[in-house]
């Protein structure tokens, strides 16, 4: 799964309003639609993978199909991150964050846990016991 990838999509009309030039977010955004546009011209994303992609409508799906479009927009995107290589991989990203942030071995496999989990897509919120 490509955390950074799903991450972007998932905050698209947020970062396009905002329209910062200077945002790493909004180049990576940029970055990301470009390779969608051409893996479709290149036939490796089809029409069907873009609505599941750009879709994260869930109304009126049972528990089985979110769980099914979640695991199939998480295949498309390393599709993508695939392509793109590097920053846009989890190990890519991950190495990125920790020379970028100096971060230790136990901050990085943390970064790690909270990726992969099932609330990657989630704030973290500041700990209880952190006052």
């Amino acid at each position: 799964m490509s955390w950074i990838i799903e991450s972007l999509l998932n905050k698209k009309e947020l970062i396009r309003e905002t329209c910062d030039i200077e945002s790493d977010e909004f180049n990576d955004l940029l970055i990301v639609e470009k390779a969608i546009k051409d893996l479709q011209k290149q036939g490796l994303i089809t029409q069907e993978d873009l609505d599941i992609i750009l879709d994260k409508t869930t109304e009126g799906k049972t528990r089985n199909e979110k769980y099914t479009l979640s695991k199939k927009r998480s295949s498309i995107c390393n599709r993508i991150a695939y392509y793109l290589g590097g920053y846009f991989t989890d190990d890519g990203y991950l190495s990125y964050i920790k020379k970028k942030y100096k971060l230790s071995r136990e901050q990085v496999i943390s970064l790690q846990t909270y990726m992969k989990s099932e609330y990657r897509n989630k704030v973290m919120r500041r700990p209880l016991n952190d006052q």
